[in-house]
C-alpha cells in the first residue's frame, strides 16, 4: 500500500489535482479576488423576489379633533409603514401619495407663448393681436394653473389684458377686468413705469368697491389629508377649513400636500353665502375617497359612508385590506387607534389602543404591537359595519379651522391705502384704423 505521507513527490500530485477539481480557473495574472468582482456586481444587479402576501393599503393616521401635532401624526405613520413592510405575508401599500400615474403634467409653455406674441403685437400697435393673445395667456395659465408657482404671474395677466383693452378706449371691458383682478388682490403693487396713475386710479376705484361689497365664505375640503391652502398666493391652513370674509368674485386656490403634485383651480366666491369646494389631487394612491376616511376619524368616527370610501380606496389601490387610524392626546401619552377594512365585505374592526409617549420615545418598540395586531387581523379577520366612536375619552370640538381670508388694508375712508394720486391727464389709446394703420393720442378722452 502506498505511503503518501512518505512520498511528498505523490502528495504533491494529489493536492495539485484536488486544487484543479476544487479551485476555479483563473485567466492569467488574475487574482481569486478579481474574478469574483463580476459575479458580486451580477449578484447586486440581480431584481430581489418580489414579496408575495395580502395586500394592505395603509393609510396616513389622522390627528383626533385637532388634538396631536401633524408632525408626530406624520411620524407614526413613517414608523407604520416602515415595520409593516418587513413583516412576512403583508404587501404594503402606501396610500395618499404620488402613484407616478398621474398622465399629463401641466405645463406653463403655452401661458408663456401667448404672453410673449401679446408683448410682440404691443410693440408694433397691434392691440386687436394683443388683446386676443392677452385673453388666451389667462386661459392657458388656468387651465394649467397647478402649475402656476407665483401667483402674481395670473394676476398680472389680468392687469395687462385691462391696459390693453384701455389703449384700445374699451374702458367698459378693461374695467371689468380690473374688477375681477381687484377681487383677488386689491393691493397688487403695479410698477409706475408700467401703468399709468389714470389705470392705477381705476384700479384703486374698484379694488374699494370689490372691498365695500358683501363677503362670502369658502368651505374648502380636500381628497388628501393635511393639504395646505392657499387663496390667491396667500396661506390660509389644513384643509378643512373655512374661509371667512371672503371678497366675492374669481379666486385662484392652491394646495399642497408632501409627495403629492400641487392642486390649482379657480373658484368662484358668492358674496352672502357659503360655498362649498372640494380639492381633487389626480394621481394619488387611493384617489381622492382617502380624504373621506381622514375627515371621518378626525371627527372621532368612521361611519359606512367612510368605511364605503376605504373599500372605493382600497379597490382603486388594488388592495385587499385598508389599514387607518388617528391619534388622541391623553394626560401623559397619546391613545394610538387603528383600524383594518376588508375591502370584499365592506366591515371593519377596531384594533387593540397602542400608547405611544408624548415624545415618541419608545414608538418605535410601541409599533410592533400594532404591526402584529395587523398581521392577526388579516389572517383571521373579524370586524363590524362601522365604528360609532373612536376615542371615547376625548373632548369632541370642531375639526374645521376658520380663518380671516380678506385682504384688507384699508384706509379710515375704507379706501386701498395709496401715497400716490397725483391728476394724471396723459392717456395713450391705440386705435385701428384702414390698413392696419394705428392713431395714438395723448389727452384724456
Amino acid at each position: 500500500m502506498m505511503n503518501l505521507f512518505n512520498r511528498p513527490n505523490a502528495f504533491m500530485i494529489g493536492a495539485s489535482v484536488f486544487a484543479l477539481v476544487a479551485t476555479p480557473a483563473f485567466a492569467a495574472g488574475e487574482t481569486a479576488a478579481e474574478s469574483a468582482e463580476p459575479a458580486a456586481a451580477a449578484a447586486a444587479e440581480a431584481p430581489a423576489p418580489e414579496k408575495t402576501g395580502e395586500k394592505v393599503l395603509v393609510l396616513p393616521y389622522q390627528p383626533i379633533f385637532r388634538s396631536v401635532e401633524q408632525r408626530k401624526v406624520a411620524t407614526a405613520t413613517n414608523l407604520l409603514n416602515k415595520e409593516l413592510q418587513e413583516k412576512d405575508g403583508i404587501v404594503v401599500i402606501r396610500g395618499a401619495v404620488a402613484n407616478g400615474h398621474a398622465g399629463e403634467v401641466p405645463s406653463l409653455d403655452a401661458a408663456k407663448a401667448a404672453m410673449k406674441q401679446a408683448a410682440e403685437a404691443e410693440a408694433k400697435r397691434d392691440i386687436e393681436a394683443a388683446i386676443a393673445a392677452r385673453k388666451s395667456a389667462i386661459e392657458a395659465l388656468e387651465k394649467s394653473a397647478s402649475a402656476i408657482e407665483d401667483p402674481a404671474m395670473y394676476l398680472r395677466a389680468h392687469h395687462d389684458l385691462a391696459r390693453v383693452l384701455m389703449w384700445a378706449a374699451e374702458d367698459a371691458e378693461a374695467k371689468k377686468v380690473l374688477d375681477t383682478v381687484a377681487r383677488m388682490d386689491p393691493s397688487f403693487e403695479l410698477p409706475p413705469e408700467e401703468f399709468s396713475r389714470l389705470y392705477r386710479r381705476w384700479f384703486l376705484a374698484a379694488a374699494t368697491a370689490a372691498m365695500k361689497d358683501k363677503s362670502g365664505e369658502l368651505f374648502v375640503k380636500s381628497g388628501l389629508p393635511g393639504a395646505k391652502i392657499y387663496l390667491d398666493g396667500r396661506e390660509m391652513d389644513v384643509a378643512p377649513v373655512v374661509l371667512q370674509n371672503a371678497v366675492p368674485g374669481k379666486h385662484l386656490l392652491t394646495a399642497e400636500v408632501e409627495g403629492v403634485p400641487r392642486y390649482g383651480g379657480i373658484v368662484d366666491v358668492k358674496g352672502g353665502k357659503k360655498t362649498t369646494f372640494t380639492v381633487s389631487f389626480g394621481g394619488s394612491v387611493g384617489g381622492d375617497s382617502v380624504g373621506d376616511v381622514a375627515d371621518a376619524i378626525a371627527a372621532n368616527a368612521l361611519p359606512k359612508a367612510a368605511v364605503k370610501s376605504a373599500v372605493m380606496a382600497g379597490k382603486s389601490a388594488g388592495a385587499k385590506y385598508v389599514v387607518a387610524g388617528g391619534l388622541a392626546k391623553d394626560e401623559d401619552h397619546f391613545n394610538v387607534h387603528t383600524m383594518v377594512v376588508d375591502v370584499n365585505s365592506g366591515a371593519v374592526q377596531h384594533l387593540r389602543v397602542v400608547n405611544f409617549d408624548l415624545e415618541l420615545l419608545t414608538a418605535e418598540a410601541d409599533v410592533f404591537q400594532i404591526v402584529g395586531a395587523i398581521d392577526e387581523s388579516v389572517k383571521g379577520f373579524k370586524g363590524s359595519p362601522a365604528v360609532a366612536t373612536i376615542e371615547k375619552r376625548i373632548r369632541t370640538q370642531s375639526t374645521v379651522n376658520e380663518v380671516d381670508a380678506a385682504p384688507a388694508k384699508l384706509d379710515r375712508r375704507g379706501r386701498i391705502k395709496d401715497n400716490d394720486r397725483k391728476k394724471d391727464d396723459k392717456r395713450r389709446v391705440f386705435k385701428p384704423l384702414t390698413g392696419g394703420t394705428i392713431i395714438i393720442k395723448d389727452e384724456e378722452e
